[in-house]
């Protein structure tokens, strides 16, 4: 299990009160930090078990920096597309727990 939180900047933002925006297009290093979480998470369960024909299965949670989540299916067109062209999935499967529009439950 990974989970890419929501961006320095906008966890500084939420901190401090201050007021922000939200876009429909998710930024190059959010694919950046989604690339590098699938790239560890396949590295650490080969080092748990070499043998390549085990089954493995990687369950990333989503925290975008729309708290509301309203452009979730816009999000999530993006990442499917991402992870098509990656080929990031040839030695596991890659589930994404993502938040449904208009979700605000705040840990």
């Amino acid at each position: 299990m990974k989970t890419i939180d929501i961006a320095e900047i906008e966890a500084e933002r939420r901190h401090s009160s201050g007021v922000g925006s939200t876009s429909d297009r998710l930024d190059s290093g959010f694919f950046t930090k989604m690339q590098f979480d699938i790239e560890q998470a396949k590295e650490q369960m080969a080092a748990y078990d070499p043998n390549p024909a085990t089954k493995r299965l990687a369950y990333i949670v989503v925290k975008f920096d729309d708290v509301l989540h309203e452009c979730g299916d816009a999000y999530r067109s993006q990442i499917d597309e991402f992870m098509a062209s990656a080929k990031l999935t040839a030695e596991l499967d890659v589930v994404f727990d993502i938040d449904p529009a208009f979700y605000a439950a705040m840990a």
